[in-house]
């Protein structure tokens, strides 16, 4: 009876295996994806500007500078095993309890592994005591990440189940920030709270399982041919991951160890708030993910169409978020972090036009994940991690924080050209110049707009120019609007 059970739980939700799911699946996956993400997102926001607003920009750039030296352990600890993972759970649902055992075990492996080499890091740094002390305790919350199982939920298509993953750890965080963190607080607490958080995901993610699928999440060892085998195929997005860590996070390590003043601090917010913005990028594509992955036992056609539609979507969207943003860039750093940090508007006026450059870069580089060019992947992320790096090295100890924002919006813009090369030499054409006409059009009037008001205000200058770029977009882009609204009330395409 329990076999039955489980088979039952774990057999594919779709009319054919290997299909992809009907486009209202997907646009209700992402609205639940988004709806829950919004909330992580107020209480991620709530937490940090909190920590800010204590600390002050000094202290605060510590705290940063400790985020992004852990990125890099705790994708390490992953080393791309949760899209793998997602990946082979969305191909082979009735396979998930061996792919669970084998992955979550491997993860585990991987853990301790980081954790020895951040102790060795800790050491022999030359930082204050208390910013080792804060590393040591973030250290530790890499014990519980095997237990985070938001890709087996994905590759499940449980999006519900990830969303409330998300923000079971986001709000046991912020709860724990907002309640005990003060001024003269230690900064060690941070850790401390971030280790809270993860245990508390962890015991929910392997409950979840349990209840739901009828089997733990930890079983027999798995043999070391399976995990060698597992780890093979999984390194080439491992490796991607890294190098994604050093496009992303070195600027920031690089200039925490060049300066210590309070312009650490103005990068570390800027930056804080544009990856929060980027989180709902990265959300796109990890629901998007599992039917690129489907399309590769179809027709190049069927790959075409999906994207072509994602395209223009986040061509329209992407271009219109960074311009607000950056409109706005002093009105909100000011609002979300206080007047200290009224400095770093025009690093995060730089920052947020990576989110156009990522919203379309992101169709192929998940691309080359679904269709199992992991390879070329990871070159195309290791020579942009390689741009960061030298590019930080050329221009922070000469502009500082700036030099900053500026190595990471260009080694983004590189990372983009590399993925699109990519996808049209081994998968095919898929052009995404053709979507950008109009979004840009409608871009350029906005602009004209908001500097003939300037003089009005911010706030009103941006508002008439968002309402101008917003009728162009109803205005061109009337009757794809009109099939989205119809597929999310779940009615058939046809009575478009």
């Amino acid at each position: 009876m329990a076999t039955e059970t489980r088979q039952t739980v774990v057999k594919p939700s779709f009319s054919e295996a290997g299909q992809p799911p009907a486009p209202r699946r997907l646009s209700l996956n992402f609205m639940i994806l988004s709806g829950g993400e919004a909330i992580v997102k107020l209480l991620t926001f709530a937490a940090f500007f909190w920590i800010a607003r204590a600390l002050g920009p000094q202290r605060y750039g510590s705290v940063e500078f400790a985020v992004a030296v852990m990125a890099f352990f705790t994708l390490f600890t992953d080393f791309g095993i949760g899209d793998y993972g997602a990946r082979e759970v969305a191909r082979h649902r009735l396979g998930g309890a061996a792919i669970l055992h084998e992955l979550v075990a491997l993860r585990f492996l991987l853990s301790f592994a980081s954790m020895a080499a951040l102790v060795v890091v800790v050491v022999v740094i030359d930082k204050p005591p208390a910013v080792k002390l804060l590393l040591a305790f973030y250290g530790l919350s890499l014990a519980g990440y095997p237990l985070l199982l938001n890709w087996f939920f994905q590759g499940q298509d449980r999006m519900t189940w990830v969303t409330a993953a998300h923000l079971i750890r986001q709000a046991v965080f912020a709860a724990l920030v907002l309640l005990f963190l003060r001024a003269g607080t230690s900064l060690a607490a941070v850790g401390v709270f971030e280790c809270a958080a993860v245990a508390a995901t962890g015991l929910f993610c392997a409950t979840l399982v349990r209840m739901r699928f009828g089997f733990a999440v930890v079983s027999r060892s798995p043999s070391l041919s399976s995990l060698r085998r597992r780890l093979a195929e999984a390194f080439p997005i491992g490796f991607s991951h890294i190098c994604w860590a050093l496009l992303w996070y070195f600027a920031t390590v690089f200039l925490g160890f060049v300066t210590a003043d309070r312009s650490l601090g103005w990068y570390g917010a800027s930056h804080r708030a544009m990856m929060s913005v980027h989180t709902f990028v990265w959300l796109y594509f990890f629901n998007l993910l599992p039917s690129i992955s489907r399309c590769r036992d179809l027709p190049r056609e069927h790959l075409a169409r999906l994207l072509g539609s994602s395209l223009r979507v986040a061509a329209w969207a992407g271009l219109f978020v960074a311009f607000i943003l950056s409109a706005l860039s002093e009105e909100l750093m000011v609002l979300a972090y206080g007047p200290r940090f009224a400095g770093g508007a025009s690093l995060f006026g730089i920052l947020v036009w990576m989110v156009p450059v990522a919203m379309l870069s992101g169709h192929y580089r998940y691309t080359l994940i679904g269709y199992n060019l992991q390879r070329w992947l990871s070159w195309c992320a290791m020579i942009s991690a390689a741009a960061a790096v030298g590019l930080s090295f050329l221009l922070i100890p000469r502009y500082g924080a700036a030099g900053a924002a500026s190595t990471l919006l260009t080694a983004n813009v590189i990372d983009f050209g590399l993925s699109y090369w990519c996808v049209r030499r081994f998968v095919g054409r898929i052009r995404f110049s053709a979507h950008l006409i109009r979004p840009g059009i409608a871009l350029a009037a906005s602009v004209c707009c908001f500097l003939f008001l300037k003089t009005k205000g911010a706030w009103t200058a941006t508002l008439a120019a968002g309402v101008v770029y917003l009728a162009l977009l109803i205005w061109w882009e009337h009757r794809r609007l009109r099939r989205l609204a119809v597929l999310l009330l779940g009615r058939q395409e046809a009575a478009a």
